[in-house]
């Protein structure tokens, strides 16, 4: 049974036990999938290796040491169009970019690239936003004249029957009075009183 490391697969949270067999697994990588690579970051804590040459090339891959395990662990790999990113309570998301989908579902759901999918993207987001969502589309869409009309008066008149609001139904109970009516009845009530009428 071949393992990730034959296969030259790389997974957030793979382990190395040295520097070195990290740095050559990336290269063995990097042949077999025909990547120019370059480290910009190689010492005894942290390695780092990104895409050379290719501007906009998202593949990164980040490793650091953890003393406490004695390995290099896999902290960040964002490779060829799918990525597995790391969102908030260390929740992992898979994106996947050809196909416009993450594991959270917002992608998929509404067109517009989610913070993890950002996150993977690193450069053109806009180039991934539905395109529904664009301003080509939008001006598109308004693009057809619309051609303006006489006023209401200068209609041709039609044998149709004529438009009228709808029929609105009573209420069932008694009406209820308005406030002003009430503080008039009220008002007219006391000044009866104090001419003495009653």
């Amino acid at each position: 049974m071949t393992t990730d490391r034959e296969n030259h697969v790389f997974k957030v949270g793979m382990e190395f036990k040295t520097h070195d067999l990290f740095r050559e697994a990336v290269k063995e990588h990097s042949i077999k999938w025909g990547k120019k690579v370059k480290f910009v970051k190689s010492d005894r804590e942290k390695v780092r290796a990104i895409c050379k040459g290719k501007k906009g090339c998202p593949w990164l891959i980040y490793a650091s040491y953890v003393p406490v395990d004695a390995v290099y662990r896999i902290k960040m790999w964002h490779g060829n169009d799918q990525f597995e990113v790391k969102g908030p309570r260390h929740a992992m998301y898979k994106v996947h970019i050809t196909n416009r989908s993450c594991g959270c579902r917002k992608w998929d759901l509404c067109g517009i690239s989610c913070i993890h999918a950002i996150d993977a993207l690193i450069y053109d987001i806009y180039e991934y936003v539905h395109d529904c969502y664009k301003v080509d589309t939008y001006l598109k869409i308004y693009s057809n004249l619309m051609n303006p009309i006489n006023g209401k008066d200068l209609w041709s008149p039609t044998n149709n029957y004529t438009l009228v609001p709808p029929d609105v139904e009573k209420r069932l109970g008694r009406p209820k009075r308005q406030e002003g009516e009430n503080r008039m009845s009220l008002l007219t009530l006391q000044n009866l009183e104090k001419k003495g009428s009653r």
